[in-house]
């Protein structure tokens, strides 16, 4: 009845708008107002607070560093009082060194006052004769011009009555910061002569360096956020988290604002903390400062307000909330209270019927449990199916606690004051197994403590069935070991197969080689140049297999060195005019002016995409010619960029066949493989490798029309104007050298030892690592070729034995090069970490065999 009155005088009083809006109005001011005051006092109570927090952050590293002092002095003074140390001295003065033994325990004293680390500090004695002075290590700079008198530290010792902390500089030796701690030593009191005044004879030092005070500055360090400072008297850094300020700028050099405050920190004695504004973008930081008692330096912290005040921020975000929502209930009138109530009522009912359709569908099961009454105070069916209990929980708990892995539920209770809800503690069971229908199933089950909104503590239990998730994974483990299987057989074979095939093909080359510079008929000169191109053909098959599976594997690494441009592009027209001139082609080559001669990037891969564009054009042209093309691009976005075009006049492709030109083991059309040959892999490798070094390639072609293949590439211009490359060893005139050749096949030890003979070399062959050892016991070698894998003794293990100092090697330093068909990633990291000196993969190529001989003769 009386809700009913008050609701129709609501009602009458919103027919005036005037009197509502203002009373609205105003008790929106109001509490508007209110609520600044307070934010504005929070406000200043949190600033004054952080300033607080930055001061003590500060005081604590200046204490550290204080306390590090501290006990290096009391060191120090132990050192000076030491009567020991005195007589030495007064003997340094008098030139009466003697053989005194005990004197030979002033280097173990020394050492125990430099402490574990030398690297930290160090102690050591000096006379003021300028000519001997005693460290830990009994080390003298007498020979080294040491001068006493010419130490930056000697004037203020003269002067100070105690111990001299000196000034910061700069050791070069150690190349970092160090300070000296230094005590006047004074002439042993006479007893026959006390009254004489004392005598300096020398004095007692420690040199600290930074790493310790450079550790504890380092723990305050916050990424770009908060890091403190060290400062001299005159503004000099001598911490940084940025290491090239130190010892090198002034505080003003760090920002103008730091500048103005150098005064005030010198005079200041207490220390003091401001809110300034730093950097280009005058970003507001906290800045602190407080004197480092014993010294004249000071310890600053630069804290970004942002980060400081995030605290601060959290509380403005929850203030912007609460006002928004007192606010939205001071705008709603009192009449529709009853209006809200209904509505509220109505999505509730709503939502527990939402909630009551996800619970019965849900497959997790979950219940809410009472331990005090040991009961079930809420569960789903899927709940209530996992554990065989009756429908709504009906039962008690305790019968099912052992099954879901809970030994002792009433040690999971946590004592706390609130009453609202409140996760308190949260078990979680990796893995149970429960009986369900029959079948073994697995679950996890998290069992989580709560408050209700009375304070009463409850139990949230989850149960999910993962048995199907353990069952996927089992196969997907067995799927991945199979694959990793897989892959380890596959790198295992192409390892294998390139060592096996590799072999013997080292025997044809090499032999081939060799009947070529022989004296031949045209017949047999043009069947040995026959054999020699089909082994070329099928070595560079094995090695695009092997770089397809490089690429594949992720494991192709591209080198970055400088080279000469210009003279791989005339390498290359070398290399195809001849056979573009055996097809009545015509090779030409243009390069524009603007073409850096010595550029940075991976030579040996960009002949590779080269040769295969060349080399698929001489092969499908018939008639015109080919041209190799290099230019500057034009693009601003692209500077240093090269573009290399490869133009033809040949057969052409397709539209349709250009879409898969890239693939691997794809080529136009399986009639041009039964008709000019390849692997399809050339081009697909080409796109890898310009890929890795960060360009890429494209094709424009027409049917009988010809193609241009063209690749764009980052190759900056080198600064340098040697090649990485040139080695002046290969200039050098070769001496005949007396050679061991180490393999286990003879067809491979015939062909080595052949080429060295017939440019005039001594060789000798053994056919293992074992027999190796034997000969360089006896007889002394200028090189020496080793394979790797052998019987008996690889040379691997050779090459470790002729490094050892212990064996009975003749020469440990003869230069060895590994001579091997193990040519996958890492196999020439595994022969230098043996002790190798460098690597040679077979099939043996002759040039590449005399460039090496060059290399390692003996000088």
């Amino acid at each position: 009845m009386i809700f009913t009155k008050v609701h129709a005088l609501f009602e009458r009083l919103c027919g005036n708008a005037v009197l509502p809006v203002v009373v609205i109005l105003l008790t929106v001011c109001l509490f508007i107002a209110s609520s600044y005051l307070a934010y504005k006092n929070s406000l200043d109570e949190t600033v004054q607070y952080l300033k607080i927090d930055v001061g003590n952050k500060t005081k604590a590293i200046a204490s550290s560093i204080e306390e590090y002092f501290r006990g290096k002095k009391e060191f120090v003074q132990l050192l000076a009082d030491f009567l020991l140390v005195q007589e030495y001295l007064d003997r340094v003065r008098q030139d009466t060194i003697t053989t005194d033994p005990r004197f030979g325990d002033l280097c173990s004293l020394l050492e125990t006052v430099s402490g574990p680390d030398k690297d930290i500090s160090i102690a050591w004695l000096a006379s003021l004769r300028d000519e001997y002075s005693l460290s830990y290590d009994d080390i003298s700079y007498e020979k080294d011009g040491w001068s006493t008198r010419g130490r930056p530290w000697f004037p203020g010792t003269m002067a100070a009555e105690g111990i001299y902390f000196s000034d910061p500089y700069w050791d070069f030796e150690t190349g970092d910061v160090c300070v000296s701690l230094v005590k006047k030593i004074y002439r042993p009191p006479s007893e026959s002569s006390p009254s004489l005044p004392l005598e300096i004879v020398g004095v007692a030092g420690l040199d600290l360096f930074f790493p310790p005070i450079r550790k504890t500055m380092d723990e305050f360090v916050i990424e770009d956020v908060c890091y403190p400072i060290l400062i001299s008297d005159d503004g000099s850094v001598l911490y940084h988290p940025n290491k090239e300020f130190v010892f090198q700028h002034k505080l003003k050099d760090l920002d103008p604002v730091l500048g103005q405050f150098a005064q005030e920190i010198r005079d200041s004695p207490l220390g003091a903390t401001h809110l300034i504004a730093l950097g280009e973008r005058r970003t507001p930081v906290y800045f602190g400062y407080v004197p480092v008692k014993g010294t004249s330096w000071f310890v600053a912290i630069v804290w970004d307000k942002r980060d400081a005040e995030k605290t601060l921020l959290v509380f403005e975000r929850t203030l912007v909330r609460s006002l928004l929502l007192n606010l939205l209930l001071f705008l709603i009138p009192i009449g529709f209270f009853g209006f809200v109530i209904a509505n509220r009522s109505r999505r509730f009912l709503n939502m527990k019927r939402l909630y009551d359709i996800v619970m019965n569908q849900m497959q997790t099961g979950i219940a809410v449990v009472d331990p005090g009454a040991d009961s079930f105070l809420l569960t789903n069916p899927a709940y209530e199916r996992f554990l065989d209990i009756p429908r709504g929980g009906a039962g008690s708990f305790s019968t099912c606690q052992s099954r879901l892995g809970i030994i002792d539920i009433d040690g999971m209770y946590h004592t706390s004051s609130t009453h609202y809800s409140l996760v308190d503690f949260t078990m979680e069971t990796p893995e149970i197994q429960l009986s369900l229908k029959g079948d073994l199933c697995v679950f996890t089950h998290i069992f989580t403590e709560f408050r209700d909104y009375v304070g009463r503590k409850l139990f949230l239990s989850v149960l999910t069935d993962v048995t199907e998730l353990k069952k996927m994974q089992g196969k997907l483990r067995l799927a991945r070991d199979a694959a990793e299987s897989a892959s380890r057989a596959k790198s295992s074979f192409l390892a294998n197969m390139s060592h096996e095939i590799r072999t013997p093909m080292n025997g044809i080359i090499g032999l081939t080689d060799l009947l070529a510079n022989s004296d031949l008929g045209d017949h047999q000169r043009q069947y040995v140049e026959l054999v020699r191109s089909s082994a070329a053909s099928l070595l560079t098959i094995i090695n695009d297999i092997l770089d397809h599976s490089k690429i594949e594997a992720g494991k192709l690494l591209i080198e970055s060195y400088v080279f000469d441009l210009h003279r791989l592009l005339c390498e290359l027209t070398f290399s195809f005019s001849h056979s573009a001139e055996q097809k009545s082609l015509e090779f030409r080559t243009t390069t524009a002016a603007d073409v850096p001669q010595f550029v940075r990037g991976d030579a040996n891969r960009l002949r590779q995409v080269l040769w295969n564009f060349l080399g698929n054009a001489v092969k499908f042209t018939e008639n015109g010619g080919v041209e190799l093309r290099t230019t500057v691009l034009d693009d601003p976005n692209k500077r240093n960029w090269i573009r290399f075009e490869v133009i033809d006049t040949g057969i052409g492709i397709s539209e349709d066949q250009l879409k898969r030109l890239f693939t691997p083991f794809e080529q136009a059309d399986g009639s041009t493989t039964r008709r000019f040959g390849g692997t399809g892999l050339g081009l697909s490798i080409a796109k890898k490798l310009l890929e890795l070094m960060g360009g890429n390639v494209d094709c424009e072609s027409q049917v009988d029309s010809g193609s241009r293949f063209w690749c764009d590439l980052p190759l900056p211009e080198a600064s340098e104007t040697r090649p990485y490359c040139e080695q002046t060893a290969s200039t050098r005139e070769s001496r005949p050298l007396h050679i061991l050749v180490v393999d286990d096949v003879k067809v491979n030890r015939i062909v080595l030892a052949s080429m060295l003979q017939q440019w005039g070399h001594v060789t000798e062959s053994v056919e293992n690592g074992k027999q190796a050892v034997e000969r360089l016991k006896k007889h002394r070698y200028d090189l020496v070729f080793m394979d790797c894998q052998m019987p008996e003794m690889d040379g691997y293990e050779c090459t470790k034995i002729i490094r050892d100092p212990q064996t009975g090697i003749l020469d440990h330093d003869v230069p060895v090069i590994a001579v091997t068909a193990h040519a996958m990633m890492g196999d020439k990291e595994r022969c230098l970490d043996s002790g190798m000196n460098d690597y040679i993969s077979k099939p043996i190529d002759q040039g590449e065999l005399n460039s090496k001989l060059a290399q390692w003769t003996p000088q």
